[in-house]
């Protein structure tokens, strides 16, 4: 009885040890949660786009898009021609393809939240944190405004259980007025641009995620 309760004690220790271990490489930026900040999730965020490359070298993302136009005729006058201005300003495209990124300006560039607030001037409106099994899930809504229109500015990304960046999407609607036939319109406008990653998983990796559902509490 004795030896069992030295060995479940030396056991205990060992798991204790390697979940410690395992937060380590982690720990930096505090994990997203339901009472994170904003300001907790964009330093979470913008270490883990800081570590796609140091972590992955050169990888790969797919990307979808799509962009679609509507122009408001409702409160046009009659004489305006007004399925001649849906004809001109209605229209939508999509498309996808398979994107390698190896330069770190680049991979800021395209993902990182908080160069997109500095450069465009974005104004926080909201953000939630879900979770599915070890997946987090970030929602950060943005407001920016230029000349007369308005955007807003939807960030959705999915970090698995070791931080890596599953998918990032940016969903952007913006309305804005343009003179027609001596008339001002509103065009309504869509653009969705979405990347998911994929990862080859080391030993290691699985190792933490293996402890980090075991001790969820922990994170």
């Amino acid at each position: 009885m004795k030896k069992l309760t030295k060995i479940l004690a030396v056991l205990l220790s060992v798991i204790v040890c390697l979940s410690a271990f395992s937060i380590m490489p982690y720990a930096a930026a505090k994990r997203p949660g339901p009472k994170s900040t904003e300001k907790e999730l964009i330093a979470y965020h913008e270490e883990r786009v800081e570590a796609l490359l140091k972590e992955n070298g050169e990888f790969k993302a797919e990307n979808e898009w799509s962009i679609s136009s509507v122009v408001d005729t409702s409160k046009l006058p009659s004489g305006v021609d007004a399925k001649k201005a849906q004809r001109e300003y209605n229209y939508s495209e999509s498309g996808d393809s398979t994107i390698y990124f190896n330069n770190e300006d680049v991979v800021k560039g395209t993902f990182s939240i908080a160069d997109d607030k500095e450069t465009f001037g974005l104004k926080y409106k909201s953000m939630k944190v879900s979770q599915s099994g070890n997946n987090v899930t970030v929602t950060l809504v943005y407001t920016e405004t230029w000349g007369e229109g308005k955007t807003t500015d939807t960030y959705t990304i999915v970090y698995d259980a070791i931080g890596n960046i599953l998918s990032y999407r940016l969903n952007q609607k913006s309305t804005y007025p343009e003179s027609y036939q001596g008339k001002t319109i509103t065009i309504n406008e869509e653009v969705d641009d979405l990347y998911t990653f994929t990862y080859k998983l080391t030993f290691f990796d699985k190792i933490i995620i293996f402890f980090r559902k075991l001790f969820f509490w922990l994170y």
